[in-house]
This record gives structure tokens, sequence and C-alpha cells, in this order.
């Protein structure tokens, strides 16, 4: 669970519960109510993992849908609902982003909105397995999401550590200084002893085009 830092950057492989960790910290520093940002593919999955896990009833809000949220304990929105839902965002006590490298630009309306919902918030946790995608000058958005960076100090974290000419020794001191400040990342062999067997499970469903798959396995 990340509640080492109330504004937090969980960076943790693939698999190892970035989701559960997110819920369970609002629910045990007592952060409700909580506004979940997620990409749509995962919109229903995190309502039953917060039913599942604390047993709340997750709102979906949507921009014709948002009045609607005041006073749900969790709220889930889309990142194309954030910015019309800036007119509430002083309703809720912390923020949860999923997939944060979405936000890796500060020219786009998506960084903006997700901007003004965290600010003035005591939680905000940010959620990437891949928080840089491809240059460590992505990590500047996010950071200053989550309150650590400003314009003064974002061209100093430029300076020092988003360079050409930026050496492996930098990127060591980054990588120090984030999981001192705010970066929790964990790699599926640093806690291999401590996950379930992997359990895998065959569920045949039926297919309307039998014809053309036979087809096919026929070669």
């Amino acid at each position: 669970m990340c509640s080492a830092f109330k504004k937090t950057l969980l960076a943790d492989d693939m698999g190892l519960g970035k989701t559960i960790q997110a819920i369970s910290t609002i629910h045990v520093n007592k952060a409700w109510p909580c506004l979940f940002v997620v990409p749509p593919s995962v919109l229903y999955n995190w309502v039953k993992e917060i039913k599942e896990a604390v047993g709340i009833d997750a709102f979906i809000a949507t921009n014709k849908t948002i009045d609607q949220a005041v006073g749900e304990q969790a709220v889930v929105i889309t990142y194309n609902t954030a910015e019309a839902m800036h007119v509430h965002a002083d309703k809720f006590n912390s923020i949860v982003v999923d997939e944060s490298h979405n936000v890796k630009d500060k020219n786009t309306k998506r960084y903006r909105a997700i901007l003004n919902l965290a600010m003035g918030k005591e939680f905000r946790l940010l959620l990437s397995g891949t928080p840089i995608l491809n240059r460590t000058l992505e990590l500047i958005p996010q950071l200053t999401i989550l309150g650590y960076l400003n314009e003064e100090t974002s061209a100093v974290f430029k300076r020092e550590y988003c360079q050409k000419t930026t050496n492996i020794n930098a990127l060591q001191r980054m990588n120090t200084k984030l999981r001192n400040m705010c970066m929790v990342k964990r790699n599926k062999a640093d806690v291999d002893i401590q996950l379930p067997q992997v359990t895998r499970t065959i569920i045949e469903a039926d297919i309307n085009n039998r014809k053309e798959y036979n087809l096919i396995l026929q070669g």
C-alpha cells in the first residue's frame, strides 16, 4: 500500500496491484470523497475494484451527469470528462489518476484539466507502470500535478535530468531523489515471493463465424 507519501507516483510493474493499493490508501487515510480519472478501457474495472475492496458503489460521471456526482464518495471519470468536472473539483478530498503517462505533455488540455482537478488535494496518486515512455522530460507534468514542481523548479529539473548530455550518474541521482520524495516503484522480481501463484482459467465462448474459423484452422 503506497501510504508513504500523500502525493505519490506509483510506478510498480504491471500486475503488482496499483489499483488496489490506490483504493486502499484513500480508504485507510479516510480521504473520501475521491475522484478517479481513468482510461475508458478500465472504467468498469475500477468500479468493480472499489466495490470489492472497500464496499463503496462508485458513480460513473460523464459530461452530462457531473452534477449528479456531487455527494458521492467515489466518482470515476475518463480523461475526456476531466475538464467538465472542474466545476466540482472542490467537492473531492483526493484524486487518483490511472495511466498518468497520458498527461506527459504540458501543452494539452488534458494536462491542464488534471492539474486543475488536483490543485489543493491533500492526497494525489498518479499510477503508471511506464511514467517515462520516451524522455525524462515527461516526468515534469506528472510531478507538477503532484505538487513537487513549479515553473522555477521545473527548469532546474529539466536542466539537471532532461538534456541530451545527461549521463547515467545523473539519472541514478534522479531515481534516488524521486524514490525518497514521492515515487514507489517495484519490479516483479522485488516482490516475487509475496505474489500468489498464477491461476489460469479456460473460459469457452461460442462464436458466430464458426465456418470461417474452421477454415483458418485448416490452414
